[in-house]
C-alpha cells in the first residue's frame, strides 16, 4: 500500500511496502509541530511572556521542557546559545529561568525562536505542568 499525501490520503494497494511519498515542504511542516512532548499553544490573551536581558517577548507555546517565543527581528540570537536570568510571567507570578537556544525558524509571518529549559525551580515548573494540564483539557475535552 502506498501512502500519498496531497489535500487528503489516498491509498494505493501494489502488494509492496507502505512508502510515504512526502514533499520536502510537508516534511520540514511535520518537523515543526512533532515534539517529544506536549506543547500548549499560547494566546495573546494569556499574557504569558520571556523576558531576556531586558527586552519581553510574546510566548507562543510552552511545555515543560520549553518555550517557543516571537523575535521582534532576525539575527537576535544564535542556536545553542545558554541564556541565563531570563524571567518567566505565567499566572500574575514571574520565575528566574534558564535556557538554550534550540532552534530559529520563521513561518513567514514571524521570526521564532524555541528555548530548552536547562534549569527553573520547582515552583515554576508547578506552575507550568498547571498551565498545561488545564490547556490540555480545554483542548481535548
Amino acid at each position: 500500500m502506498e501512502i500519498k499525501y496531497g489535500e487528503s490520503l489516498e491509498f494505493a494497494i501494489d502488494g509492496g511496502p507502505a512508502e510515504p511519498t512526502v514533499s520536502l515542504e510537508k516534511e520540514e511542516a511535520l518537523r515543526q509541530i512533532i515534539r517529544h512532548g506536549f506543547r500548549a499553544p499560547v494566546g495573546i490573551s494569556q499574557e504569558i511572556t520571556l523576558t531576556i536581558a531586558g527586552h519581553s517577548y510574546a510566548v507562543f507555546n510552552l511545555s515543560g521542557s520549553g518555550v517557543g517565543i516571537y523575535l521582534n527581528a532576525p539575527g537576535q540570537f544564535e542556536e545553542q546559545t545558554r541564556l541565563v536570568g531570563m524571567s518567566l510571567s505565567l499566572g500574575g507570578q514571574s520565575f528566574v529561568v534558564e535556557g538554550t537556544v534550540v532552534h530559529l525558524s520563521s513561518d513567514g509571518a514571524h521570526h521564532l525562536c524555541g528555548i530548552e529549559w536547562n534549569s527553573m525551580s520547582a515552583e515554576c515548573q508547578d506552575v507550568i505542568l498547571d498551565f498545561l494540564k488545564k490547556s490540555r483539557n480545554a483542548l481535548f475535552t
